[in-house]
């Protein structure tokens, strides 16, 4: 028994005296921020301060990592020019006790990107606000990592009203012209809505933004444009179901607001964006049936709606990806070469079957455009305007 604990002392003895003593830091660190309160999208700068502890000793120091809360954002992070580092490494000695690392940081939409995640409309910038983030700086030859606080401001409502008054005002003046052209017009009326349905896409893809943000990152902030829209659009479809009463147009909005919830909690952009691109056509479809049901339109003067599934992605995305003058510009000359389009339409025979032969190949565009299997989606309003031909037909 004793030569059992002697064994055992000296193996404890062996083992505590081969363990290599813990190495004092020689540079003391620490870490501040200017400014400490900013707007969203505005930048900040930190210092991490170093000093010798012993003026004759020498230490080299070289920043490794930076993160902003727990998420790294330097080296690996947000795309270059949003954390910006100028000199990541530096010599300390006799001559030189002291030195500095500086840190830009710039709250902007890649930041939001790297952080939140990437929505499916615009960026998550203006979530950063209300909260405090505690920046972490990781030194090699500092064996704890140094911090410092900021915090970001909220933004305001204004801008928020702002963004989605021009939208609206855009909206309900183009709607106001296709009602006018209706009465003497109606093709000319109805196209004009399908050629700036960009506008009502860009308003649901305002939508799907703050359901990704509410199901899928886990903050439940409200997002007052998302509201307005959403009231918007309930709204028109109210409208819409008033004027015939047809359940199964309450079933298919139903089922791809449905899906929406569904891509947005689980699926990448892309399938957002395939259900953003559906529902932007029924909602369109709406809007030209409740303006066609008020003037009495037929079935030939509702051939504008067939070229809806094709021009609907081509609107949005010139609203994202191009400037404004280009925008209009684009915009009307694609409504003059779709003008003549639905007149060969208008003065043909055919039926509202063969109709869905001509709408089809948009299901390919789609995919093309998202490469996301919810683009078969498009094929429920695709055979909802269906529907409306054979009713209008007969």
């Amino acid at each position: 028994m004793n030569k059992q604990l002697v064994f055992i002392f000296t193996l404890l003895s062996f083992l505590i005296l081969s363990t290599p003593a813990v190495k004092a830091d020689k540079v003391m660190a620490s870490m501040h921020c200017i400014p400490t309160s900013i707007e969203p999208g505005g930048a900040v700068i930190c210092d991490i301060d170093f000093k010798l502890l012993n003026p004759n000793e020498t230490a080299t120091l070289k920043l490794k990592k930076v993160y902003l809360e727990d998420k790294e954002i330097w080296p690996r992070g947000p795309s270059r020019g949003t954390v910006i580092v100028p000199n990541s490494k530096f010599h300390l000695g006799p001559h030189d006790i002291e030195g500095s690392i500086a840190i830009t940081l710039t709250f902007n939409n890649e930041m939001a990107d790297c952080y939140f995640g990437k929505p499916v409309l615009d960026d998550y910038r203006d979530k950063f606000g209300g909260r405090t983030y505690k920046i972490t700086a990781v030194v090699d030859g500092i064996s704890t990592p140094v911090s410092a606080q900021i915090k970001i401001k909220n933004t305001g409502l204004w801008d928020s009203f702002i963004w989605v008054l021009e939208y609206l005002i855009v909206l309900i003046y183009l709607i106001s012209i296709a009602v006018s052209l209706s009465t003497k017009n109606f093709p000319i009326g109805s196209l004009l809505l399908v050629v700036f349905s960009g506008f009502v896409g860009v308003s649901i893809a305002r939508i799907a933004s703050g359901l990704q943000w509410n199901l899928k990152y886990g903050y439940w902030s409200p997002d007052i444009p998302s509201i307005v829209f959403l009231i918007s659009i309930v709204l028109i479809s109210a409208l819409d179901y008033k004027e015939d009463k047809k359940s199964w147009k309450l079933i298919l909005s139903g089922l791809l607001w449905l899906l929406m919830v569904t891509a947005a909690k689980y699926g990448s952009n892309g399938d957002v964006l395939a259900i953003v691109l559906s529902l932007t056509l029924w909602v369109t479809v709406e809007l030209v049936g409740i303006t066609g049901k008020r003037v009495k339109a037929y079935k030939r003067e509702l051939s504008s709606v067939v070229v809806a599934p094709y021009l609907i992605p081509i609107s949005y995305h010139l609203m994202l990806s191009v400037s404004s003058f280009v925008f209009w510009v684009s915009s009307f000359f694609i409504f003059l070469v779709a003008i003549l389009f639905v007149n060969v339409l208008y003065h043909s025979n055919y039926s509202s079957k063969r109709y869905i032969v001509l709408m089809s190949p948009a299901l390919v565009l789609l995919f093309m455009t998202t490469n996301s299997p919810y683009f078969l989606a498009y094929a429920l309003p695709l055979l909802g305007i269906t529907f409306l031909y054979e009713r209008w037909d007969n």
